[in-house]
C-alpha cells in the first residue's frame, strides 16, 4: 500500500495547500543545512540495532506491552468476576484510562521541560508492579478495583518517559534504526502479554492471578530503570 500511495516526496503529494507544502519545503531544507554543518556519520545498521542502549530500550519497550496488553485483555474478565453487569463492566473498565489520560497531561509536560524521564520510569515501575501485586493478594472487590485503577497509569505513564531518551543519544540515521529496533522488539511484547495471562489463568484456576504478569513486568522494568540510571550515574562520573 505504501508503495503505490504513499506519496515519495512532499512535492508530489496533493493533500498539502502550497503555503503548507512551502512550509514543510523549508524546514527539511532547514535541517538538512543543520546536518551538513556536523560531522558526518558512519552509519552501520548492525552497530544501530545492537546498540546497548537501543536493546536495553527495546527490552523496555516490549515489558511495557506485555503489562499494558496483559491487563487491558484480562481486566474485562476480572470486573465480570465482581459480578456487575456488561454495561457497567464496560464504564468500570473505561476508569484506569481515563485515570491514565488525566496522569498523562501532568508528566508530558514535565518530561518537555527536562525533567528525568528515568526517575520518573522507575517511579512509575514500582507503583504499577506493587499496585498490580496488591489487586492479586488484597480481600474485597472494592480494593482490588481501585488497585488495578492505580496501576493503569502507571503503565502508561512509562511509555513518554521511554521515547524521549532515544533522541538522547541517537541522531539521524542512527536515530531512524534504533527507533525501528524499539518498536519491533517492543511490539512482540503485545503478543507475548495477552497470551501470558491466558497461561496464568489456565495454570492457577483463578482470575486474579493473571494481574502477577503486568506485575512482573513493571518489577523487570524497575530493575531497567535503575540499571539505565546507575549507568548515565558512572558515565558522569568517568567525565568528571
Amino acid at each position: 500500500m505504501c508503495i503505490f500511495f504513499l506519496p515519495e516526496r512532499p512535492e508530489s503529494q496533493t493533500f498539502l495547500s502550497n503555503v503548507e507544502t512551502r512550509w514543510l519545503l523549508d524546514s527539511l531544507e532547514t535541517e538538512r543545512h543543520a546536518v551538513l554543518q556536523e560531522e558526518p556519520q558512519n552509519v552501520s545498521i548492525i552497530s544501530a540495532v545492537f546498540n546497548l542502549r537501543v536493546m536495553e530500550l527495546a527490552v523496555c519497550f516490549m515489558l511495557i506491552s506485555i503489562a499494558s496488553y496483559g491487563l487491558s485483555y484480562w481486566l474485562p474478565s476480572l470486573v465480570n468476576e465482581f459480578g456487575v453487569s456488561y454495561t457497567t463492566n464496560g464504564f468500570l473498565n473505561a476508569v484506569p484510562y481515563f485515570l491514565s489520560t488525566l496522569a498523562l497531561i501532568f508528566i508530558v509536560p514535565a518530561l518537555r521541560k527536562g525533567e528525568r524521564p528515568l526517575y520518573a520510569m522507575l517511579s512509575a515501575s514500582i507503583l504499577g508492579a506493587l499496585c498490580f501485586l496488591l489487586s492479586v493478594f488484597v480481600h474485597g472487590n472494592s480494593y482490588r478495583f481501585i488497585f488495578l485503577c492505580l496501576g493503569g497509569p502507571c503503565i502508561y505513564v512509562l511509555l513518554p518517559c521511554l521515547w524521549v531518551l532515544p533522541s538522547k543519544f541517537l541522531k539521524d540515521a542512527k536515530a531512524a534504526i534504533g527507533i525501528a529496533t524499539i518498536t519491533s522488539v517492543g511490539g512482540f511484547g503485545a503478543f507475548m502479554g495477552q497470551n501470558l495471562v491466558a497461561w496464568v489463568r489456565y495454570l492457577s484456576q483463578s482470575s486474579d492471578m493473571p494481574m502477577i504478569v503486568p506485575a512482573t513486568a513493571c518489577a523487570v522494568l524497575c530493575f531497567m530503570a535503575f540499571k539505565m540510571i546507575c549507568s548515565e550515574k558512572n558515565k558522569i562520573l568517568q567525565k568528571k
